[in-house]
């Protein structure tokens, strides 16, 4: 079984290492030694993430009205679908929102592989694991806006 090396020097199974540092194999010794994001990084990350949670909360909140509205929606320019249209692009401006942070994820990914091309670091695991987890909320907000604007005739 492969072993992660902590920083501290402690050893541990692969699968119970922490994901917020980069692991990195040596060839001749299967070693994977950990070396963790720069805290300055952190911080920006935890910043960004939390920017993203929040307006996928507002999302998660808001989501529940238009699909009620998109249910009742009548024929296309009636008035209920016209008031479903408009909560449909309230959902789509939450979901603009997320994008905001996750452009800033996508620019330090960008820089931390320029920089470190050959080479995976802490950094770029953390950056890495930041722009999956927004990905996530931005897949599940396109599944729900597809199905809204699929009913709605969009």
């Amino acid at each position: 079984a492969m072993h992660c090396r902590t920083a501290c020097g402690s050893k541990m199974p692969k699968a119970a290492t922490s994901s917020s540092c980069w692991r990195r194999i040596s060839a001749s010794t299967a070693v994977v030694s950990m070396v963790p994001p720069d805290a300055a990084l952190a911080a920006r990350l935890s910043s960004l993430v939390a920017t993203a949670r929040a307006s996928h909360q507002r999302f998660i909140a808001a989501r529940p009205r238009a699909e009620a509205l998109a249910q009742a929606a009548g024929a296309p320019a009636s008035e209920s679908w016209s008031v479903a249209t408009v909560a449909l692009a309230d959902l789509d401006s939450q979901r603009s929102q997320a994008m905001v942070p996750l452009a800033d994820l996508d620019a330090l990914h960008t820089a931390d592989r320029v920089t470190n091309f050959n080479e995976p670091t802490g950094d770029g695991l953390a950056i890495e694991r930041a722009r999956e987890t927004v990905n996530a909320w931005l897949a599940e907000q396109d599944a729900v806006l597809d199905a809204l604007s699929r009913r709605l005739g969009l």
